[in-house]
């Protein structure tokens, strides 16, 4: 009886601690992309300057920040976030 319990204990303690690893990663990865998409915003409404200075205060790293010529203008960063890469897109105008 003792046995089946302690496989029981130890297989809970094992999926537990797998949960908590893949909500870390989670919880940096939107971390990541909402400063990502407060650089963008920011350099929508106060050029590069803002864009990099947000970036920075998040302590990321604004690695590109393009607009295109299209008809509808689309301005697209690239944010470097704990080694991480993220991208946003805002378009308009």
């Amino acid at each position: 009886m003792i046995l089946p319990v302690s496989m029981v204990v130890a297989f809970t303690a094992t999926t537990m601690i797998g949960l908590v690893g893949i909500n870390t990663r989670d919880v940096e990865f939107r971390r990541g992309q909402l400063v990502a998409d407060a650089v963008v915003l920011a350099g929508v409404v106060g050029g590069p300057e803002a864009a990099d200075e947000t970036a920075r205060r998040n302590g990321a790293t604004l690695s590109s920040m393009e607009w295109s010529a299209d008809d509808d203008p689309r301005l697209t960063v690239f944010v470097v976030d704990n080694g991480r890469t993220f991208r946003a897109d805002a378009s308009g105008g």
